[in-house]
């Protein structure tokens, strides 16, 4: 059953890039670049808060609660890097709203990482460490299309 799960996400990765490339013809690279950007800055985030989902569960803290203690380390650590760094909004006035958008997208990304991880683990018989990774590799595209819409510069 693996397997089928890596086929199909290696399929929807192609299909995002060939998307990307088909509807900015002229900035696709740009925006390849941007993206492979995002995922670069997110290592910081994402390391800190599987350290912590690792840690805590090794230490006896059910899976769950393990992954809302580092989601919450992870959205703390990659607001800053994706507002400052990924996307270059530096706009103080726009940062309230740009907080409460994240936090959603967190949260969202949060309950759906909890769920996929728990079919991995259940269904596919994978590791926790197994069911993090994948879960990452399949919400990165997803992810990136809503943080680059919160960072979105307003029109001037």
């Amino acid at each position: 059953m693996p397997v089928k799960l890596i086929a199909s996400v290696c399929i929807t990765i192609g299909m995002v890039v060939l998307n990307l490339f088909l509807n900015y013809k002229e900035r696709w690279k740009d925006e390849l670049k941007r993206f492979f950007r995002f995922g670069w800055l997110s290592l910081p985030g994402s390391s800190l808060g599987l350290g912590t989902i690792f840690v805590l569960n090794y230490q006896g803290l059910g899976n769950t609660y393990s992954m809302i203690i580092g989601g919450a380390v992870n959205y703390i650590i990659s607001f800053f890097i994706h507002k400052y760094w990924t996307f270059k909004e530096k706009s103080k006035k726009r940062t309230t709203t740009e907080e409460i958008l994240y936090l959603v997208l967190s949260v969202t990304y949060l309950l759906s990482s909890i769920k996929m991880v728990s079919i991995l683990m259940n269904i596919f018989g994978m590791e926790n460490w197994q069911g993090q990774l994948w879960t990452i590799v399949v919400l990165a595209g997803p992810n990136y299309l809503v943080t680059k819409w919160i960072f979105k510069k307003p029109p001037t």
